[in-house]
């Protein structure tokens, strides 16, 4: 019974999720799972029709389209079967996912449910029912867990879970995260695989946009060709013409002096170039600190391609140091912006509008550390060591401090740490597949 204590037991539902909500229906997701990692009774199936099933292969998990497990082996009776098998809630669901009509079904040789609410004599797939072929406590556990208020559903769990495994899912995850940043990186790249530039162009770009600010930062660079802003890397107002002029910032109607003369050399520029120029609208001004108004980020991206003339390859040397980075992407704005927070706006307060360290740190994470790992990846003969090498960045670094991380009920110690949390929460608590997760596993398995 639900709150009763039993021996061996490693914590009682009650005291492991004192927030218990009501039971969650029974999903397929469970039932893969409880197949997946044999935690089913496989010595007490039988088909509907009374035929005993031994499962000698359970197949491998399929993530794509079609059945949930491909190239399965089961002894049906005095039959050997090899093929694929699906899993339903309930065996009506075959018929009404339209899987009798799909060739990708046609070589399901078992058809595994919760409940047998159907038969079908059309269909000559055999089906077992699974309903009391496995642990309660499996499924008492799993409602309790998806009955929690929180985005990270194991939060009471996770300081009793034992460290090594929360390390070994942190690398798990932190692999997942770098291959999928390596993935997009490679898309992005082929339409100029002559060249690698533009590609790290569009990186640091996103990451002067943090957040709220990273689709318009990369439509701008989309908009603005790199090859234009090299022919004006020595001159700093030109590049600040360019990129505002594109951003479509520069103000109509009251001017000062400067932004006249902005929107003059943007014209001249615009000209010049064929340049077609973004909406206002893409910029997202509103609850931002002034200091991290798009104008303010757009003058320092400015300032950044002046300061290392558009060649982003020495940033990236792998003799570099933490402190190499610190001072070369120390960047800030032009005198004009130590007055103004947007153009012909002028400001009550000077001050410098310098990226603070904080900010600098956001740019070796998002934007020096992948495009690090990529180039290794992609054209070193030492590929083997670009996860090290990316993961040796991150360890370097300290935590990141944002909304996602502070859901976090451990300690986060490094960029690392907080890098596989962002990656965990993201891509696994929030559409809460707990059951893919090792701590999750361990959770279950623990019972």
């Amino acid at each position: 019974m639900p709150g009763t204590t039993r021996a061996g037991a490693w914590m009682l539902p009650e005291a492991l999720f004192p927030y218990h909500q009501s039971p969650v229906a029974m999903n397929e997701y469970f039932l893969q799972y409880l197949w997946q990692y044999a935690l089913i009774y496989f010595h007490q199936l039988y088909t509907t029709d009374g035929q005993m099933v031994t499962v000698l292969d359970r197949g491998s998990r399929n993530d794509g389209a079609g059945p949930d497990f491909l190239d399965a082996r089961v002894k049906i009776g005095r039959t050997l079967w090899s093929g694929h098998i699906e899993i339903h809630t309930r065996s009506s669901l075959w018929r009404q996912h339209g899987h009798h009509r799909d060739d990708k079904y046609r070589n399901v040789i078992l058809h595994v449910v919760y409940e047998d609410d159907w038969q079908d004599n059309d269909s000559q797939i055999p089906v077992v029912e699974i309903r009391d072929k496995f642990p309660g406590d499996y499924l008492e556990i799993y409602t309790a867990l998806m009955g929690q208020p929180y985005t990270v559903l194991c939060s009471a769990h996770l300081p009793r879970v034992p460290a090594i495994i929360v390390e070994k899912l942190k690398e798990t995850v932190m692999a997942e995260r770098w291959q999928q940043k390596f993935r997009m990186l490679t898309r992005e790249w082929a339409p100029n695989r002559q060249d690698w530039k533009p590609l790290a162009y569009l990186v640091f770009a996103r990451a002067f946009g943090f957040k709220v600010n990273q689709e318009a930062f990369e439509t701008l660079v989309q908009q603005t060709p790199l090859s234009v802003l090299e022919k004006h890397k020595d001159n700093l107002f030109q590049l600040e013409a360019l990129l505002f002029g594109q951003a479509g910032l520069i103000p109509e109607g009251f001017q000062d002096a400067y932004t006249r003369s902005l929107e003059k050399e943007y014209h001249f520029l615009r000209r010049k170039y064929s340049l077609v120029p973004m909406e206002a609208g893409h910029w997202n001004f509103a609850r931002l600190r002034p200091n991290n108004f798009p104008t303010i980020r757009i003058a320092q991206f400015a300032h950044f391609l002046f300061q290392v003339q558009c060649d982003f390859g020495s940033l990236l040397m792998p003799d570099r140091y933490i402190k190499d980075w610190l001072q070369a992407l120390s960047v800030q704005t032009s005198p004009y912006f130590r007055e103004h927070y947007r153009l012909s706006d002028q400001s009550l307060h000077r001050s410098e509008k310098k990226l603070g360290t904080s900010g600098i740190y956001h740019l070796i994470i998002n934007a020096i550390a992948p495009l690090r790992f990529w180039y290794e990846t992609t054209f070193s003969p030492h590929k083997e060591n670009a996860f090290e090498a990316a993961f040796d960045i991150l360890l370097r670094l300290p935590a990141e401090k944002n909304a996602v991380t502070r859901m976090w009920p451990l300690k986060i110690n490094n960029a690392f740490d907080s890098q596989s949390v962002i990656q965990l929460v993201t891509h696994k608590c929030t559409d809460k597949k707990c059951l893919e997760c090792a701590v999750g596993d361990f959770i279950l398995r623990k019972q």
